[in-house]
């Protein structure tokens, strides 16, 4: 479950099984799923599940926040989780990298130094030439005129150096 805890996005059926397992072993979660897990669940979660090693299906690993997203049964997660993929394909590539960077790096953080963190990585984005913007504005705002992400900065790394 560490290794799913890490992705982005978890996608799963809802029969699917979750667990974590250490306590049956005599052992606590590694491989950073002490961490992953305290970003996932609230703490009296995190606590039951790691304390009795509980087997939860997937639709409850969903509500709890283990799961993004539990297809229907039958439903494809695989499928699933390409179609959000290209709804993600389909935006700007540096606001993505961008967002993923601000949502990971800031979400411990304190107002402050999360709003100044956000603050550099905007003004990043928004630093000329302005092609990755101005594409993302072109598509977003269905203009007439429709420019490609292809042409964007090409040194966006989503750290603002």
């Amino acid at each position: 479950m560490q290794i799913a805890l890490g992705a982005d996005f978890r996608f799963t059926t809802p029969d699917c099984k979750f667990s974590v397992m250490e306590a049956k072993w005599g052992l606590v979660p590694d491989m950073c799923g002490s961490v992953l897990l305290r970003e996932l669940v609230s703490l009296d979660v995190a606590k039951e599940l790691t304390y009795t090693a509980r087997t939860v299906d997937g639709a409850e690993a969903a509500r709890l926040g283990l799961a993004t997203r539990a297809c229907e049964a039958g439903g494809d997660p695989m499928e699933a989780a390409r179609a959000l993929a290209a709804e993600i394909a389909g935006r700007s590539p540096d606001a993505v990298a961008a967002a993923k960077t601000l949502l990971t790096t800031t979400w411990s953080m304190g107002t402050r130094d999360a709003l100044k963190a956000e603050t550099r990585l905007q003004e990043r984005l928004l630093m000329p030439p302005l092609k990755n913007t101005l594409a993302a504005a072109s598509q977003g705002l269905g203009l007439p005129v429709q420019l490609a992400f292809k042409d964007r900065q090409r040194d966006w790394k989503g750290t603002g150096e």
